[in-house]
């Protein structure tokens, strides 16, 4: 239990980052949303109830991928950049679908907007958060070796948070793929 707590709490400098992040790829969100014709998307969000009652939604596959190379490639250092880069990304697209959302619908699009990103996002970025601290922490403490004993009872931590995000993750996509469309479909009244 003092691993979880410990792996949520934040320091100054983190939550600065943090903040950074989101207000950039807010930014980069709404000016893609300005400049790039989004009739596509509009279109689908217009009908998004028929969207989601025909069909899943299926991250398992993707987040599977996308997990296996930014692990993969932070043993080489570079998933040091593309982890932070591929979370940016995501809040780009949080941003867009939430101004495209209120383009079509107005303020409760907007609403409904946040509602869909936190139940189809918000897990898989905190697991993207905490896989991502957990490896960085991991190869620093390989690469300025300390004692070998605090070394090894770290690191076996740091690997159980990795080990049980990415669980958590797969259990979430599952859950999405069940019950994640009814869900959305019961907070469509907010559209109407």
């Amino acid at each position: 239990m003092k691993l979880i707590r410990t792996s949520f709490q934040f320091s100054k400098r983190e939550w600065k980052i943090f903040i950074f992040f989101v207000l950039l790829g807010t930014m980069i969100g709404f000016l893609m949303f300005q400049n790039i014709d989004s009739s596509v998307f509009i279109s689908e969000i217009e009908n998004i109830e028929v969207g989601l009652a025909n069909s899943h939604i299926h991250f398992l596959f993707l987040h599977l991928v996308v997990l296996s190379v930014l692990i993969a490639s932070s043993f080489i250092a570079v998933g040091f950049i593309l982890f932070p880069l591929y979370f940016l990304w995501e809040i780009i697209c949080i941003s867009y679908s939430i101004f495209t959302f209120a383009h079509v619908f107005g303020f409760t699009g907007f609403l409904y907007g946040i509602i869909y990103n936190i139940i189809l996002k918000a897990v898989f970025l905190i697991c993207l958060f905490l896989i991502f601290r957990s490896l960085f922490v991991i190869m620093k403490k390989r690469f300025f070796k300390k004692k070998e004993e605090e070394q090894t009872s770290s690191l076996q931590g740091r690997e159980k948070v990795i080990f049980i995000s990415v669980a958590v993750l797969l259990l979430y996509d599952l859950f999405l793929y069940f019950f994640g469309n009814q869900i959305l479909l019961k907070l469509c009244f907010l559209l109407s």
